[in-house]
């Protein structure tokens, strides 16, 4: 599969660079500064510089891509809005199959996803911390045999 991978220098998105070229898929790795994808080179892999704040260098390293996978998170230090603009960036480019990482219900989410889900994840604990690698196993699971679709799943270690 192709496969195109969003912050692909960060700790999950380099997870996910790695797995996948693993499973032997080609892999377009996005990030800001691309020498920072700190993976092996491969005739399989595909640096590109862009931006999810810049709308040009992001709609031209995500047009044509039918498979998204985002590693973008918050890293200390970043501005607000990386992940909203990362979401309008890869909508705009109507991929087929988007796979998102998200932690709703921790940390600045907590207090809008709820009572209710805050009461899940304090019952679940440790059940909830996972390695990123798990994660990234996870991600590229759901590109390779959809099972989720429109759902949020929370993969669990084993």
């Amino acid at each position: 599969m192709e496969i195109t991978i969003l912050a692909a220098s960060g700790a999950t998105g380099l997870e996910l660079t790695r797995q996948a070229l693993e499973r032997g898929h080609t892999v377009t790795a996005i990030a800001r500064t691309p020498d920072r994808i700190a993976v092996p080179d491969s005739s399989r892999l595909i640096r590109v510089a862009a931006d999810v704040r810049d709308r040009h260098s992001i709609a031209t390293a995500l047009s044509g891509q039918k498979i998204v996978l985002s590693g973008l998170g918050i890293a200390s230090g970043d501005k607000p809005g990386a992940l909203t603009a990362g979401a309008r960036a890869v909508v705009a480019g109507r991929p087929e199959c988007v796979v998102w990482l998200g932690a709703y219900g921790t940390g600045p989410s907590a207090r809008v996803a709820g009572a209710a889900t805050r009461t899940l994840l304090k019952m679940m604990g440790a059940a909830l911390v996972v390695s990123r690698a798990t994660v990234a196993a996870a991600m590229l699971d759901e590109a390779e045999n959809p099972a989720f679709a429109a759902m949020v799943a929370i993969p669990l270690e084993r």
